[in-house]
């Protein structure tokens, strides 16, 4: 699939992250979402709870979603730790983003799922969208800037699943 180039530098700097396997992206409108329509399977993705909350979505909302699956690794885990607390500091930043997990059931017909369905979700709420079409791609664009800033600025190394400084983030 290909992605706009804002897209493309935010999954360039998730997957630039130690376990990660795959980082997808899609957005959904949410401005005429119907709230019975969320038990269908299209719908699986979306977090119900917050539009249960609005009833559907705001005027001129779309939800931007990052999908992103991990390695069953320790490394995987910081990673985790690194984009929940990136996701955080946004969201107190007054940023309507917000990470959760997704997976899908355990066994479907003779298929087990249980084990390799799990990804994590970095959902982007974004309004306004009738006055300025673009704000979704830029909030997303704008996320992976700031991430891969702190990766930098941070600059540390987790890959083999303990965390350590880079030796080029040592200045003196």
């Amino acid at each position: 699939m290909e992605y706009p180039p804002e897209i493309e530098q935010l999954r360039f700097a998730v997957k630039s992250m130690p376990g990660v396997l795959e980082v997808d992206a899609s957005h959904t409108p949410l401005q005429d979402l119907k709230m019975s329509h969320m038990s269908l399977s299209p719908f699986g993705d979306l977090p119900h709870a917050v539009l249960q909350r609005t009833n559907g979505g705001l005027p001129a909302e779309a939800l931007g979603q990052v999908f992103v699956t991990l390695a069953p690794s320790s490394a995987s885990w910081i990673t985790l730790e690194f984009l929940s607390w990136q996701v955080r500091d946004w969201s107190r930043a007054g940023r309507c983003v917000q990470i959760r997990t997704r997976a899908l059931p355990p066994a479907i017909g003779g298929q087990v799922q249980l084990g390799s369905s799990l990804q994590v979700i970095i959902e982007f709420f974004v309004s306004g969208l009738d006055s300025e079409p673009e704000r979704l791609l830029r909030e997303m664009r704008d996320f992976g800037r700031d991430l891969t800033s702190s990766l930098e600025l941070y600059s540390l190394d987790w890959t083999d699943g303990s965390v350590e400084r880079r030796m080029s983030s040592v200045l003196q």
